[in-house]
């Protein structure tokens, strides 16, 4: 078109297709569900390789064996699903650019941003489903795929019939090593085992005692025997001290903390509304290291989701800029961008829980670092 100076006009942007949007949503999904499917597959080996020989030896029934790998099924999703969304975002949009259907799409006036819209949209939606699944379908389901496990390789349940839970770790602020014959965080504890260290590690005392419980910020302890070292920790001072009972607060490790401070509890068991609820509830009362481990992992928690966005806007630009390059290529690449971005993740994790870095920058700061510089060449391609 020319106006009255014979000058051309600029050609308005096509409004974006229901019909391009459908076509490049049922592709990319297409894609999505298997480079998803082969990930679980290929887990799923890794797994019957590692448990199926204990099912069969145990002679476990085919739909016991079916119910424990579909539990495992939500985890393994989570770990697959950012690197399956990268994997099929390079991979969808390098096809649109060999087949020359992007160049086609610009030339109709659907802008690059326009068409990979269905995939941003996909990754917003995969991002939710990711939070929801690993707040309540991963800790729901690894309990059931544990106890399952447990009934299978161990069908008598000794351990639990014998009514104990066994627990035992170290306080490695105050120097003390705790052990419980069986543990109950919110009854009477029995067969307690207590061993106070110097700073030299030599024995300073130690304690057992046949019951006890947490009441009033204090250990109420019976039928304790209690034992002083000498300084080389070795040699007693004196004849054993018996107690009908024994009561102290000098000991500040409630079996309310116990639960999952000093990695008592595999912090993956942990949901963010149980370590907020925590810290909410203790922040006064438990250690400084023991806070930081709980904030590093609330924060990375509330972050992780974000990992789908982070491979789609990392996805789309290396793809258009790789368009012709071997598939081969866009894999490596892939592999090596999410590899990186759990690297930098977990050692960030570790830095924070050691009180190296803030709790939060340590949690946060390599999915916002990655999910800005995604941001930024997205933004230098549109």
């Amino acid at each position: 078109m020319c106006n009255e100076n014979n000058q051309m006009s600029p050609i308005p942007a096509r409004r974006y297709s229901n019909l391009v949007f459908r076509y490049v949503c049922g592709e990319f999904l297409i894609v999505l569900g298997a480079c998803i499917v082969s990930f679980l597959t290929l887990f799923l080996v890794i797994s019957l390789v590692d448990n199926l020989e204990d099912f069969l030896k145990n002679d476990a029934g085919i739909i016991d064996i079916l119910r424990y790998y579909l539990y495992l099924q939500p985890e393994n999703i989570a770990h697959i699903l950012p690197i399956s969304l990268i994997m099929a975002t390079m991979y969808f949009i390098g096809h649109l650019c060999r087949n020359n259907e992007l160049t086609a799409f610009r030339a109709s006036g659907i802008s690059i941003s326009q068409s990979c819209l269905p995939i941003t949209f996909a990754a917003i939606l995969l991002s939710l489903f990711y939070l929801v699944n690993a707040e309540c379908l991963i800790p729901a389901c690894r309990q059931l795929s544990n106890h399952l496990k447990q009934n299978i390789v161990d069908p008598y349940n000794k351990r639990m019939s014998e009514g104990k839970s066994y627990l035992a770790f170290r306080n490695k602020e105050k120097n003390r090593d705790w052990f419980f014959g069986d543990f109950d965080a919110k009854g009477i504890c029995h067969e307690i085992n207590i061993t106070q260290f110097r700073n030299d590690n030599s024995i300073d005392w130690q304690m057992y005692a046949e019951r006890g419980s947490f009441t009033g910020m204090k250990w109420h302890f019976e039928n304790v025997i209690f034992k002083r070292f000498d300084d080389d920790g070795y040699l007693l001072t004196g004849e054993p001290e018996h107690h009908q009972t024994y009561t102290t607060s000098n000991l500040n490790e409630s079996p309310q903390k116990l639960s999952f401070a000093f990695g008592l509890k595999p912090l993956q068991d942990f949901t963010i509304l149980n370590i907020f609820k925590i810290l909410r509830a203790e922040e006064q009362k438990i250690s400084q290291r023991t806070q930081a481990v709980l904030k590093s992992h609330l924060y990375f928690n509330l972050f992780s989701p974000l990992s789908c966005m982070i491979a789609v806007f990392l996805g789309i630009p290396m793809a258009v800029t790789q368009g012709r390059s071997s598939n081969m290529k866009n894999f490596v690449a892939a592999v090596s961008i999410m590899a990186s971005y759990y690297l930098l993740s977990q050692f960030f994790l570790v830095l924070g829980k050691n009180q190296l870095l803030p709790a939060e920058f340590a949690g946060a700061a390599p999915c916002l670092l990655f999910l800005g510089l995604g941001m930024w060449k997205m933004n230098r391609l549109f």
